[in-house]
């Protein structure tokens, strides 16, 4: 692997992640290729005028699909599809997606430049499953870059999951908040149990499920909340799966389960009445992502200051703890 040069990297201040000479990812800048990590709003900024201005906007199957639901079919339409692992040459570069395991259809972007270095923005990721891409230069998320973000309980997180869901159900139905790609986790996890509860979901949630199947994700009995099966459903003690932002209206007198990332402590907390956070995270937190550095080998690390505000404390923690030279960007 060739010398790490910062001249070859940057992050905007309106948070475009700029890889060699013409791709950008994540947020809209004047430049050739656009390349969308995954269907987070933090991560489609400005899809509009890159689809005016780049030659091309890039997604896995996935992410388009999932664009089409949140943004629209106009919207999605013109994106151009790139499965895992499929080389695009692109005015001298190559261009290379792979899994990052945070949600459906994530993508880690590697760029390789005419003087064959090698770049990698790991978008969002959580490691494992995340594919370790060895790299010169990694641009890399920092949400839970302070030491202070660890999950000594990671492996029993989805146990407690189920437990609480199983007593729960015995007396009321349970509802569980998250957000786009933490709700389809949940509906995995629970396909695996042995909870043999019907699942219902809202429209938009319905149609992701739905397109994650299509792709040969393993989600099944999950039914719309308004279908005549759904109204049914909900008849009788079931299982709701909403966005964060039902919380406040949705599945009243049921036992209310919200999923968030932000919890370090315990994999289940109690916050009120009938009312549980559970700590399922879709990122790497603090230790995964210093393991992911570490393997992945670069000689110089980029964090990403725009969504994190912890990106400048990860840096230095990088330098100390791993010896390789990292700084925060924007400035």
């Amino acid at each position: 692997m060739s010398s790490a040069d910062l001249d070859d990297v940057e992050i905007s201040d309106n948070g475009a992640v700029l890889l060699g000479e013409n791709v950008v990812c994540d947020s809209h800048y004047q430049r050739p290729l656009r390349i969308i990590s995954h269907a987070h709003s933090d991560h489609m900024l400005g899809i509009s005028d890159s689809l005016k201005f780049c030659e091309k906007v890039v997604a896995t199957p996935v992410t388009k699909d999932i664009i089409g639901i949140l943004k629209g079919k106009e919207t999605a339409d013109p994106v151009v599809s790139l499965d895992y692992g499929l080389p695009f040459e692109y005015r001298g570069e190559r261009v290379i997606l792979y899994p990052a395991g945070h949600i459906p259809g994530s993508a880690q972007v590697l760029v390789e430049t005419r003087e064959n270095q090698r770049i990698l923005y790991t978008g969002d990721f959580r490691y494992p499953p995340a594919e370790v891409v060895e790299t010169d230069i990694l641009i890399t998320e920092a949400t839970y870059g302070n030491p202070e973000c660890v999950r000594d309980f990671n492996d029993n997180v989805e146990t407690e999951l189920t437990g609480l869901i199983k007593k729960s159900l015995k007396n009321n139905s349970v509802y569980i908040f998250g957000f786009y790609g933490k709700v389809q986790e949940v509906v995995t996890i629970l396909n695996n149990s042995d909870i043999n509860v019907p699942i219902v979901v809202p429209e938009k949630i319905f149609k992701i499920l739905k397109v994650c199947s299509s792709h040969g994700m393993k989600v099944k009995d999950f039914y719309f909340s308004k279908s005549d099966a759904g109204i049914e459903i909900r008849k009788a003690p079931h299982i709701g799966v909403y966005h964060t932002t039902a919380a406040r209206w949705t599945g009243k007198d049921a036992v209310k389960i919200l999923l968030t990332g932000w919890q370090f402590d315990a994999p289940v907390k109690p916050v009120g009445e009938k009312k549980f956070r559970v700590a399922l995270s879709d990122h790497s937190d603090f230790n995964q992502l210093l393991e992911f550095i570490s393997m992945v080998h670069p000689t110089l690390v980029v964090t990403d200051g725009y969504r994190a505000r912890e990106a400048g404390l990860f840096a230095l923690e990088i330098n100390n703890r791993l010896g390789i030279r990292a700084v925060s960007r924007p400035r």
